[in-house]
């Protein structure tokens, strides 16, 4: 509640005028499994509204004049006194003259039409952590729509998709893969090369080995999302 009128109403709203914040915006990226893994950079390409380069977001033509707003007195609100069951009320609006901006001006940009932003294409790079999952998202702040006239930019998030591996899945920050030997391997043991993210790694394989058994390499699975700790490849 504001503050209590003279003649007993009451007051509701914000002082402040208001500030625009621009819109929030998602797309999606592919990264191959080893991507995932180890971590990468990608370049991404979105069109977006940004600021305005000619008038750098106020909507005003370079060289005009900028006055604040005579009706709301720059504070981008007005008050209105409305009746209800509780008595008069005083409500703050937007001001219909400013629109919320709390200043005018008599010439319109010319590349903007005065919106303060402009639809263009832009590149960023995008850096995607190690031990990132599928359909995870990665929240850029600030690199979603521009705010106009001075508000704060929206936000961007990237949703990662994993690509399949047609050797290894991934069973939380453990790898799995299966390696096939024959019946003298078996019985006898041998020690094999078996393929890991990090490379060729050699695996003995003991006497006697029965049909599914899983051995397990510490320290070769995937990273842990923020963290240097790696699961085992099984």
């Amino acid at each position: 509640m504001g503050d209590i009128f003279g003649f007993g109403g009451r007051s509701v709203g914000r002082s402040q005028k208001r500030q625009q914040k621009g819109a929030d915006l998602e797309m999606m990226m592919s990264v191959n499994f080893e991507e995932a893994i180890f971590g990468t950079e990608k370049e991404v390409s979105l069109k977006k509204n940004i600021e305005c380069d000619r008038c750098k977001g106020q909507g005003a033509e370079p060289g005009t004049d900028i006055k604040t707003c005579s009706t709301c007195g720059g504070q981008g609100v007005v008050n209105q006194v409305q009746r209800t069951i509780l008595g008069h009320v005083k409500v703050q609006q937007a001001c219909p003259d400013c629109h919320g901006e709390g200043k005018t001006y008599t010439h319109k940009c010319k590349k903007c039409s005065g919106k303060g932003v402009v639809k263009d294409k832009v590149k960023l790079k995008v850096k995607i952590p190690a031990g990132i999952k599928d359909g995870q998202s990665i929240r850029l702040s600030g690199q979603g729509e521009a705010a106009p006239k001075g508000g704060v930019n929206g936000d961007l998030y990237i949703v990662v998709r994993v690509e399949s591996h047609s050797f290894f899945t991934r069973e939380g920050d453990n790898i799995r893969s299966t390696e096939y030997i024959d019946i003298k391997q078996a019985i006898l043991g041998d020690t094999i090369k078996i393929s890991t993210v990090d490379g060729k790694v050699s695996l003995k394989i003991p006497e006697g080995t029965q049909s599914s058994t899983v051995f397990r390499l510490k320290g070769k699975g995937a990273y842990g999302l923020n963290s240097r700790v790696r699961g085992d490849h099984l």
